[in-house]
């Protein structure tokens, strides 16, 4: 049995639970910036390093699956680190490139295609990311200057 562990304090991992509807937009190789409780004033930087493909339930009380990851800290030998600190974990999809946000009610579908139709009725075509609260994110040949117009077609969200 084991009497005393000494923690690699250059190598640090935070575990986390992943809500199982977030699961499909996280990878390894994503990175990560964390806040530790014990030192608000430092933001400390990551990597996913590992995302179960196990889903697990997060209490015996509670319906609500999760997905263990694991994020290396980029510690940089920063000796206030220690194992067992709650912590908050922010984590950025770096795979889908320049994602933007527009309202889900200027988008529409034609021939298995989406698009955006902006005020002066010039249709971009686009990709479709992800929707969610009335919102779509999306990849295109669009600017944040750019402004949209609801569509006129059938809706389709």
């Amino acid at each position: 049995m084991p009497v005393v562990s000494i923690p690699d304090l250059n190598n640090m991992i935070a575990v986390i639970d992943l809500n199982e509807v977030d699961r499909p937009f996280i990878h390894e190789g994503d990175s990560a910036e964390l806040i530790v409780e014990a030192y608000p004033d430092t933001v400390f930087t990551g990597r996913v390093v590992f995302v179960s493909k196990i889903v697990e339930y997060l209490s015996q009380s509670s319906r609500a699956k999760v997905y263990t990851v694991h994020v290396k800290i980029n510690s940089r030998e920063n000796y206030r680190l220690k194992p067992g600190l709650s912590a908050m974990v922010k984590l950025y999809l770096d795979n889908v490139g320049q994602v933007f946000r527009v309202p889900s009610r200027c988008l529409f579908s034609r021939e298995n295609a989406f698009f955006l139709t902006t005020d002066r009725a010039q249709e971009i075509p686009i990709e479709l990311i992800r929707l969610a609260d009335g919102n779509a994110f999306v990849i295109g040949k669009i600017d944040d200057k750019m402004k949209f117009a609801p569509n006129q077609h059938t809706p389709t969200f």
